[in-house]
């Protein structure tokens, strides 16, 4: 029994490095409230990770994050599309089909 716990140990560590992936799916983050056209105060966030140091961009969008945020990228970082948890968006920020909960 005790010889089986150092190859759970190496097999286990082994899936994990494997796991952790240098594809840059999470390069984007999107983040913010709902635009407002007359208070620029609101609206979204882009993180761009690309960037050294992070870029920052202003967003209008018709999307509220407030409590949950999903953003999926390409193997290559670039954004296809995130999502607030009721509502899945492209990246133009368009509702994708049948991405309206």
């Amino acid at each position: 029994m005790k010889n089986q716990y150092p190859l759970l140990l190496l097999l286990l560590i082994s899936s994990l490095a494997y796991a952790q992936s240098d594809s840059l799916r999470d390069y984007r983050w999107q983040i913010g409230f709902a635009s407002n056209p007359t208070n620029l105060d609101f609206g979204g966030t882009d993180f761009n990770f690309h960037e050294n140091p992070v870029a920052l961009t202003y967003q209008y969008r018709d999307l509220n994050f407030q409590l949950t945020n999903a953003s999926i990228c390409d193997v290559n970082g670039e954004l296809l599309f995130y999502s607030n948890g009721i509502q899945i968006c492209n990246q133009f920020g368009d509702t994708i089909t049948n991405g309206n909960g």
